[in-house]
């Protein structure tokens, strides 16, 4: 019996030390995210930026003298950056929740330029289509670009909202 309560003592010392640093860790993980809540998050920002101009670099990329087949994977490989961007996008706003920043402009256009993707990519892949309207859909994200700021400091936030909130498309 008293072979058992040894290792039943060091047992319940190790359980109680693993749930302080499991309490810890998640508390220091919540405080974190509380105290960035309002922030902005720079590196969502950035990567936002980043898949934005490889979807617009992409876009470049789709030209008639590739083939069909080469230009269709460029398409599926841009709307896939497209669709991180967004992604990145909508994480970078929640973490200004609580800010006065209003991106619906720019909510609105990457809608559109999702769906009118997918639209042209539809259509290139069932006949043949004007490769000019991917030229379109570039020239337009590089629009967006040059309206967007080139990166998020939360110490300039309230010129980086301005910025974003008097952009429209």
């Amino acid at each position: 019996m008293e072979k058992l309560k040894k290792p039943l003592k060091i047992t319940l010392i190790v359980s109680i030390i693993l749930n302080v640093l499991l309490s810890a860790v998640f508390l220091y993980q919540y405080t974190h995210h509380k105290n960035n809540y309002g922030i902005g998050d720079t590196n969502l920002y950035r990567i936002f930026i980043h898949r934005l101009e490889y979807f617009s670099q992409t876009m470049g990329e789709v030209v008639e003298t590739n083939g069909k087949v080469e230009n269709m994977n460029l398409l599926i490989n841009a709307d896939e950056r497209l669709n991180l961007s967004i992604h990145s996008f909508i994480r970078f706003e929640n973490s200004m929740a609580s800010t006065k920043m209003n991106s619906h402009s720019i909510e609105l256009f990457l809608s559109y330029i999702d769906e009118a993707l997918f639209e042209r990519m539809s259509a290139f892949n069932l006949e043949d289509y004007d490769i000019s309207t991917f030229e379109d859909l570039k020239n337009r994200t590089d629009e967006l670009l040059r309206l967007l700021p080139d990166a998020y400091n939360p110490q300039d936030q309230k010129r980086f909202i301005e910025t974003i909130n008097d952009i429209i498309l």
